[in-house]
């Protein structure tokens, strides 16, 4: 698992977290992926998955890689915001699996040096099997306020949110998480 780790996250630094990603690069980051998961399935002890989401999934997400389009649009740079430095995902509050009533809340940062662009959100998870045997989590979230931080202090509060789906974590330890975004 180690080496494929690696060829990863030098894909992801190669590409700049895929903001000059050509289709082969995709390509090979999707094997290494596939290759990843088929080494590491959990099988389906729920107590088992629900004890390694919560162990493993709050903290400090660095992305490394991202295929999504509004994602590598702002990473690249887009009006009014320079190519972006930092872009992570703090997981403040992890909820019990399947429960419907228990939130988790996490926060999607973009930083561009003198500004940081703060989407809030909060969600719930579940346990999802798959034909082949194995499991991951799926994660609906609902976003609930966009910020602007700026370097002087001042926040720019927006009067929206962005929307709203889910994201599936598809493999999770304590250094690395990968996920899909519908």
């Amino acid at each position: 698992e180690g080496s494929i780790k690696q060829s990863m996250l030098q894909i992801g630094a190669q590409t700049k977290r895929g903001v000059s990603a050509r289709p082969a690069d995709v390509n090979e980051m999707e094997d290494l992926i596939e290759q990843l998961l088929v080494r590491s399935t959990p099988g389906h002890d729920p107590k088992a998955l629900a004890s390694n989401f919560s162990l493993h999934f709050a903290g400090r997400w660095n992305l490394r890689f991202s295929t999504e389009s509004a994602l590598v649009s702002l990473m690249r740079g887009s009006w009014p915001f320079p190519p972006a430095d930092l872009v992570f995902q703090d997981v403040v509050q992890v909820p019990e699996i399947g429960s419907a009533k228990d939130q988790g809340r996490l926060s999607n940062h973009v930083n561009f040096g003198e500004y940081e662009l703060v989407v809030q959100a909060v969600y719930n998870t579940e346990i999802q099997h798959v034909q082949n045997g194995g499991t991951y989590y799926r994660c609906p979230f609902q976003f609930k306020s966009t910020d602007v931080l700026r370097s002087d202090q001042r926040v720019v509060q927006f009067p929206f949110a962005i929307g709203s789906g889910f994201f599936d974590v598809l493999y999770l330890d304590a250094q690395l998480r990968i996920d899909k975004d519908q």
